[in-house]
Formats: structure tokens, sequence, C-alpha cells
């Protein structure tokens, strides 16, 4: 089970700053200092929220604060699904994703994720951005075979990044 929790982890948070020097005008985060801060908001299973002092280390560990110069990039699914496989190692697919000035929201899946766990879950992204700040929820959520012998589980977790941009870098 810690093995699919460290993925799903992993994967819930996988999406940071573009780094490419100079801002996109069509991209409504601009570029600069950006502070990002990162935490595992809720995992439950079977429905049932867990106390964070259950959660796996993994998901503790992701909590953290940096600093980066760059763009938070949202405008482009595929860049977004490169991502997260290179931050998680992860393949996920968007069937659905939605850019506004104000708002980006994704639903899709990670086919095989987690294949010894039959881990295939369905991913959602909603994302409010203005040019200085960013909040953006991800979940990840299916159904898991656990090697403890306790069956099919349906795990579900979101993350929480919010970005605050500093000013120029």
């Amino acid at each position: 089970m810690v093995m699919a929790l460290r993925h799903i982890g992993t994967c819930a948070v996988a999406f940071v700053l573009a780094s490419c020097a100079g801002d996109n005008p069509e991209n409504v985060p601009l570029y600069g200092e950006w502070q990002l801060v990162t935490k595992v908001d809720e995992f439950s299973v079977d429905g049932m929220s867990l106390p964070e002092s259950n959660w796996p280390r993994q998901f503790h560990d992701l909590g953290k604060t940096e600093t980066i110069c760059g763009e938070p990039y949202f405008l482009e699914p595929k860049w977004q699904e490169f991502d997260i496989f290179r931050n998680a190692s992860v393949e996920c697919e968007f069937d659905r994703y939605d850019v506004t000035p104000q708002k980006v929201t994704a639903r899709g899946v990670c086919p095989d994720a987690i294949p010894a766990a039959n881990f295939s879950p369905k991913l959602s992204v909603d994302v409010s951005q203005n040019p200085e700040r960013y909040r953006l929820f991800i979940t990840m959520a299916g159904t898991a075979t656990l090697p403890s012998g306790n069956g099919d589980r349906y795990l579900e977790v979101t993350a929480v990044q919010t970005g605050t941009r500093l000013g120029e870098c």
C-alpha cells in the first residue's frame, strides 16, 4: 500500500513552473519569482478521510515551500501530461482540458499508474489563476488492489499548491 500511495502523492504535486526565460503573453500568470506552497490536503480510503497521523510518511514529505524563478504554465495539456510523467514517472492522459483567463479545469486518467496494484486512477485538476497568484487542486482517485491482503480499496488523495508571485527574478 505504501508504494501505491507514494506514487499517488508524487503525482499529486507534479505541476511546476515553466522555466523558459521571459513571459509568455498568452499565459495568465506572469514570469517572475514565485513562492510555491505545496501540501497533501486530504487522503481517504473507501470514503473515510484518514487523519494526518495515519498518512504515509511520503505525503508529509511532499509538504514544502519553495521559491522558483519561472512562469506557472497551464495552457497546454500535453505539457502538463509530460510534467506529470517527468515528476512522477506516471503517464496520464487528459480527455478534457479547458482554459479561461481565470480558471483551468482538466479531467483524465492515469492508465496503469501502478500495474501491480491494478491502479488506474481518474485525475482531476482545477486551477484558479491571475497574473500574480494561482491555487491548484489536483485529485487522483480510483480502486487499487492492496498487497496487504485487504483486497480492493477506493483511494483518493487531494493536493493543493498555491503560487504567489513575489516580483521579478
